[in-house]
């Protein structure tokens, strides 16, 4: 079957392939180094998609589901994911600027060193530290993930020593991230609270 990728600007053909399915059409269309700017991929399933260093600037990728896709490097300055499924995806580098994530599902998703200025509908917008041991961010639903385990703030306050040892980490380690928890925390708060005084 003939897969097509499409502008939602003009309705013009960016991208087209005797495939299985869109989401091959599309793995093999940024392997091809294919520029997507303003793809119609609205409701597309992308689960697991390949798309490291995809050209998607501008794309509509509402209702998209990438859980669990590869989005390291990408462009995806502008574009629409309003209600897009991330859950898990990996968007290390990517460049979100002005990217519309209102409704986007971003837990779980690996956000380092993304570029997510002016991007919007971010209630609660990431904070990352490098820690040396593992990495800490906060979540779009207010948690913090250390590592793989994603907690609370006050889960972290309870569990910060029992799961430290479980995880290998000493005591000097424990009290190091246990400094960081109350940290974010406090950052935080007031990014969050000022974000939401000055949408009110």
């Amino acid at each position: 079957m003939i897969f097509q990728i499409k502008s939602w600007l003009n309705g013009g053909v960016l991208f087209s392939l005797e495939t299985d399915s869109l989401k091959l059409c599309l793995e093999a269309a940024v392997k091809s180094g294919a520029v997507l700017s303003g793809a119609d991929l609205r409701d597309a399933d992308l689960r697991d998609a390949d798309l490291r260093d995809a050209v998607l600037s501008g794309a509509d990728l509402r209702g998209a589901d990438l859980r669990g896709a590869d989005l390291r490097d990408a462009v995806l300055s502008g574009a629409v994911l309003r209600g897009a499924v991330l859950r898990d995806a990996d968007l290390r580098g990517a460049d979100l600027r002005d990217a519309v994530l209102s409704g986007a599902v971003l837990r779980g998703a690996d956000l380092r060193d993304a570029d997510l200025r002016d991007a919007k509908g971010l209630d609660k917008f990431p904070i990352q530290i490098f820690g040396h041991k593992h990495f800490i961010q906060t979540t779009q639903d207010g948690n913090l993930r250390i590592g793989c385990e994603e907690h609370s703030f006050d889960e972290w306050r309870e569990l910060a020593e029992e799961l430290g040892g479980e995880n290998g980490y000493s005591a000097l380690d424990v009290e190091i991230y246990k400094l960081h928890i109350e940290h974010v925390e406090r950052i935080s708060k007031l990014l969050w609270n000022a974000k939401k005084e000055a949408s009110a």
